[in-house]
């Protein structure tokens, strides 16, 4: 069972933790918070909590405290984004307890480890892989066939094996503000498919991300040196490493110009916001939220926000 199909599991066991029935009476030994949760979910006459079921408790039980912490705002699309990356990290909590038990009943012992036919190595992390889905999709399906193409060469390399899984040191800067950060979320949850599934992605890793400016990016030049941040979510440094793929985003403030660069691999980007790219074979171009834009290799190329702030992902197959 790999992570994806499990995390449809464990998404449908907690869409199962609300039908409650007066039948399930919890073992006394359990908590006062533990018997509330066991009072929510259903189990056969004369079956014991195992400890698989626990953990399913556990992960239930501190979503639904997260989310009754939760302020509201009065933005329906922003505190859908809030409450769904809640629900998708104790999805995420679910699947890990799932597959430690699997692990357990293959004789691996350790997290992750001794699945029937299974590599030895971390399974991907279920955002990335939702990330990674998505926009797959959205690449391959891209009119330009040249995006389409490198699109391909960067999913083919991902699917045909996984890298080490890492948690680099978390970094933010300037302009990974909050307010401005659930803006784009906001603006992504009320646009069209896959653009909210991302968004809920996204911000679920956004805060484990090592977020770093251009290289040698000069201090004088204050607008762009507080205004833009770079990240790596695949590839060195990133929460999967491995090199022959680099998978990354870039942040920037509104009324910001990312200057002229270039470098040898080419390079497919995917726009999560409004957003204008050019390079030396094509004038400035607006793709809009869910468009793609190609970079051949070694071209010379920028991009500029707008009146809003700007997100959008990287995707570099490196040979």
């Amino acid at each position: 069972m790999n992570r994806l199909m499990a995390l449809v599991l464990a998404t449908a066991l907690m869409g199962g933790h609300a039908l409650a029935q007066e039948e399930a009476t919890p073992p006394p030994q359990e908590s006062a918070a533990e018997d509330s949760m066991l009072n929510m979910l259903s189990m056969r006459p004369g079956a014991e909590m195992s400890e698989a079921d626990r953990g399913y408790m556990k992960a239930m039980q501190s979503m639904d405290q997260a989310m009754m912490k939760t302020e509201m705002s009065g933005n329906p699309s922003g505190d859908f984004v809030r409450l769904m990356v809640l629900h998708h990290q104790s999805a995420i909590a679910m699947v890990d307890v799932l597959l430690q038990q699997k692990g357990r009943s293959a004789g691996g012992g350790e997290h992750h480890a001794g699945l029937a036919g299974a590599p030895s190595q971390v399974m991907r992390d279920a955002n990335l892989a939702q990330i990674v889905d998505h926009a797959r999709d959205v690449i391959l399906a891209a009119r330009v066939p040249a995006a389409a193409a490198a699109g391909r060469r960067v999913f083919d390399r991902l699917a045909s094996r996984e890298g080490t899984g890492a948690e680099p040191p978390a970094a933010h800067l300037p302009v990974c503000e909050k307010h401005r950060l659930d803006a784009i979320y906001s603006s992504m949850a009320a646009g069209e498919s896959p653009l909210p599934q991302l968004a809920s992605a996204f911000s679920a890793v956004e805060g484990r991300l090592t977020w770093t400016r251009r290289r040698n990016t000069d201090p004088a030049n204050q607008p762009f040196y507080d205004g833009h941040a770079n990240a790596m979510l695949i590839g060195p440094g990133g929460l999967e490493q491995r090199d022959d793929v680099w998978v990354g985003a870039t942040l920037m403030a509104p009324d910001i110009l990312y200057p002229d660069h270039h470098h040898p691999p080419e390079e497919v980007y995917l726009a999560f916001t409004e957003g204008e790219w050019w390079n030396a074979a094509m004038d400035w171009t607006r793709p809009g939220p869910g468009g793609i834009i190609y970079n051949p290799p070694g071209i010379v190329h920028a991009m500029r926000s707008g009146a809003e702030p700007f997100l959008a992902l990287w995707f570099l197959p490196i040979d």
